[in-house]
């Protein structure tokens, strides 16, 4: 007598999101081991982001060929900005040098407020313009005919 299995939909997107987290964990270890091995041997090539990224696309690429589970390769916006970015985040902020980062602090404001204002005015002054010139209309999905 043959046994079969049978997944149901969340048993397979458990299965991806645990994949998943595997493979976002072994990234993280593998950033610090590359971080570490580069400050112990004074290794001033390259970053250890560049690194890790270049082996994401390997394992992309592997996820790639072997079509083995589609589902991992989707990108879930509410997984990435929860799960990820805290890790992103906190890694760039634990890494960086107080020195650098306060004597480039003319830059960094230059390129925080200043850019932040110049594009504010910008689509304010695109949108008012827009506005001004193009009847601005509501149109809605007709589900009957699926048009607009």
């Amino acid at each position: 007598m043959e046994t079969v299995i049978v997944e149901t939909e969340a048993e397979v997107s458990d299965h991806s999101f645990t994949l998943t987290l595997i493979i976002i964990l072994f990234m993280i270890t593998l950033y610090m081991l590359i971080d570490g091995i580069k400050h112990e041997r004074k290794v001033i090539f390259g970053h250890e982001a560049s690194f890790v990224t270049l082996f994401g696309i390997v394992i992309s690429g592997a996820e790639m060929v072997s079509e083995s589970s589609v589902a991992l390769m989707s990108f879930n916006q509410e997984f990435f900005f929860y799960a990820v970015m805290p890790f992103i985040v906190f890694a760039s902020g634990f890494n960086m040098y107080r020195s650098n980062f306060f004597g480039n602090i003319r830059n960094i404001m230059l390129f925080g407020i200043v850019t932040t204002v110049v594009c504010f005015v910008f689509f304010a002054t695109c949108t008012l313009l827009y506005a001004k010139n193009f009847t601005l209309t509501q149109t809605k999905w007709d589900t009957s005919t699926n048009t607009w």
